[in-house]
């Protein structure tokens, strides 16, 4: 990760619950930081050791457009859950990108934080697959 990405980067410390009896809950860790040289592009990095993800550590690429996506598609999987919203879509050009950066951070975290976002195969396959 070059400085700039590492500036105007997120990482949020995350406590996911574990529904499992007498597991304690370890904290996971989100990060979303800017693609050098494309201003539409996130790493997503994501480590955490909760049991609904078989991978501890992924790290893929998105467009900030997906993130509008997946929401798209979790609300029409889940409808009678309140799913976070995103800030509107054109507010995104004039942001800047540790601005970008949080808010796409903070919307994860909240669809992480929803137990029963986390067996939603879209969920995985968007964290895990670019």
């Amino acid at each position: 990760m070059d400085n700039c990405t590492a500036e105007n980067g997120v990482t949020l410390r995350l406590q996911l619950t574990d529904g499992r009896m007498s597991q304690p809950s370890q904290a996971s860790f989100l990060s979303i930081s800017p693609v050098p040289g494309d201003s539409q592009m996130f790493y997503i990095r994501l480590k955490t050791s909760h049991y609904s993800f078989s991978i501890k550590n992924s790290c893929v690429t998105r467009s900030a457009s997906s993130f509008y996506q997946i929401r798209t598609i979790l609300k029409s999987h889940h409808p009678n859950l309140t799913i976070p919203s995103l800030p509107m879509l054109p507010s995104l050009y004039i942001c800047s990108y540790h601005t970008i950066s949080l808010a796409l951070a903070t919307f994860l975290s909240e669809v992480l934080m929803e137990k029963q976002l986390l067996s939603n195969k879209a969920l995985h396959l968007f964290l895990r697959l670019s």
